[in-house]
């Protein structure tokens, strides 16, 4: 047999129609184009598996064999893949926006609701907006009703209270990170400026009623302040130097060898214990040298 005559005896030809049309056409893992179409050149040795697929239609999968040499021609009906819903509201006229798309008015039908998530917004004027997410199933026919709720009558409010005259106030402080007390309310910390800086950055406060107020800045570890700023009308208050003395607060005894160390604990680690013993005086004690360390004033 001759090599022309062996590829016609093994090649068959395939007419393939879908209704609706133009379903991209899959055989054996390649592509042939859209239904309808004419195939040739298939080969009649084996079966074929043939894949049809199209946008919001069931993808439709199937095998099929030549008889001989004979042509082959087959049709499929696709199944749409969506679902069918009517909608109604409680009052009627709701206007009601689909997958944030087209927006339809109640009571309304859509044929053709794609499988999977969808999400209705109902607006109506004097009722609440309400939203509803559904999970269409291929097939589905659902007959939904949504009562809507009325939305209160607004609140009338009193009159705004007259203006009240007002300044600010600005503070910096020496150490950072003390806390700012105005009027008996914790308004929060200074924070550090640059490297090296003298104060901390400026704290401001705005909208201050005119007149005198009491103002305390507090640190662990320092003696408070306590000021009576002045507020007038549009101008700033500045407390730009409000400089803490440290309490010398002795927190440990460390007993020794030698004998016994009390003061401040400044630092530890797996050799050495720092303390000081008095303002600017520190000690540091070698731990074999420790015989026994008590914390106080906790």
């Amino acid at each position: 047999m001759s090599l022309i005559n062996l590829i016609i005896a093994v090649t068959g030809l395939l007419i393939l129609n879908s209704e609706p049309e133009g379903a991209k056409i899959t055989i054996d893992g390649s592509d042939y184009g859209e239904t309808p179409r004419l195939i040739t050149s298939l080969d009649t040795s084996f079966a074929h598996k043939v894949v049809l697929s199209k946008e919001r239609y069931k993808a439709t999968e199937f095998r099929f064999s030549f008889d001989g040499r004979r042509p082959k021609s087959i049709a499929h009906r696709l199944i749409l893949n969506a679902g069918k819903i009517k909608v109604n509201t409680d009052p009627q006229g709701a206007k009601c926006v689909v997958n944030g798309n087209k927006e339809y008015t109640t009571p309304f039908e859509i044929d053709d609701v794609p499988v999977g998530m969808s999400v209705l917004r109902f607006t109506l004027d004097g009722y609440m907006n309400r939203t509803e997410q559904l999970n269409i199933v291929a097939g589905d026919e659902l007959n939904l009703n949504y009562p809507l709720t009325k939305r209160p009558e607004p609140e009338v409010l009193p009159p705004p209270p007259p203006e009240v005259d007002t300044g600010r106030l600005e503070i910096r402080t020496n150490p950072a990170e003390a806390q700012i007390i105005l009027d008996g309310v914790n308004l929060g910390a200074t924070k550090e400026d640059y490297e090296g800086a003298e104060f901390s950055k400026t704290f401001h406060i705005e909208k201050l009623t005119v007149g005198e107020h009491t103002l305390i800045v507090r640190k662990d570890g320092f003696k408070e302040q306590v000021r009576h700023p002045i507020i007038q009308k549009d101008k700033t208050s500045q407390h730009h130097r409000v400089t803490l003395a440290r309490v010398f607060k002795p927190n440990v005894i460390v007993k020794t060898l030698n004998g016994t160390v009390r003061g401040e604990l400044r630092s530890k680690t797996d050799e050495i214990i720092s303390v000081e013993t008095s303002f600017g005086i520190f000690r540091s004690i070698p731990l074999s040298d420790v015989k026994e360390i008590k914390y106080i004033g906790k």
